[in-house]
């Protein structure tokens, strides 16, 4: 039985490739086809020219620690990433350079074939919902949907998160007013072909859950 149930998991593991290899294959064309998308400076479908980010320390196992402050927007090596089946470069904006509504100095890169397909960053939550928002509407129109839900802090004060999206032929984009707690959010933009790469490995990730 516990031969068989190996077989099984071996089995399952090799589809995922598999799907996962033919899902890169198809979102490296769209990426080549899609028209681009400007954020940050950043164009969603050309490559990420940046330096490196300055490294403070090497590990024995070769990983790399980073300076918490850079003297010029830069970018990390490609790391995993909760979510994410590949690994992921990291974009770090000086403190002046920052956006209002990216926290932490950071964007995630989702690179297809050397080109940013997706950008991904959390926000203050709460606080600069409205903001984060107010900018999407401004860049990209008025969302596809957006639906608002009470949350409240461990004071008793009531809160309306909101989770926007915007899905046209050219870009999926999808904000999350709050998270898990109220002070993140979340925002990703990305061509069609990220959009479809995410999709999919959300799918995988649920493969092995026990169903009820």
């Amino acid at each position: 039985m516990k031969g068989r149930q190996t077989i099984d998991t071996v089995y399952i593991r090799l589809r995922q490739a598999a799907t996962v290899g033919a899902t890169l294959l198809a979102a490296t064309a769209a990426v080549a086809q899609a028209p681009s998308v400007s954020m940050f400076g950043f164009t969603l479908g050309s490559p990420v020219h940046l330096p490196d980010c300055p490294v403070a320390l090497i590990g024995t196992n070769g990983r790399k620690f980073y300076e918490p402050l850079v003297p010029q927007t830069c970018v990390q090596d490609a790391a995993p990433l909760t979510g994410y089946g590949v690994p992921v470069r990291r974009i770090v904006f000086t403190g002046p350079e920052t956006p209002l509504v990216v926290k932490n100095w950071t964007l995630f890169a989702l690179e297809i074939d050397g080109k940013l397909a997706g950008l991904h960053f959390i926000t203050a939550g709460i606080d600069t919902q409205s903001l984060v928002l107010s900018q999407l509407v401004d860049k990209f129109g008025q969302p596809t949907s957006s639906t608002y839900t009470k949350v409240q802090n461990r004071a008793g004060a009531v809160y309306d998160t909101v989770v926007a999206e915007w899905h046209t032929p050219n870009h999926h984009v999808v904000f999350s007013g709050t998270l898990s707690r109220l002070d993140v959010g979340e925002v990703t933009i990305d061509l069609p072909a990220a959009h479809a790469l995410r999709k999919s490995w959300r799918h995988q990730d649920r493969q092995f859950e026990r169903k009820m």
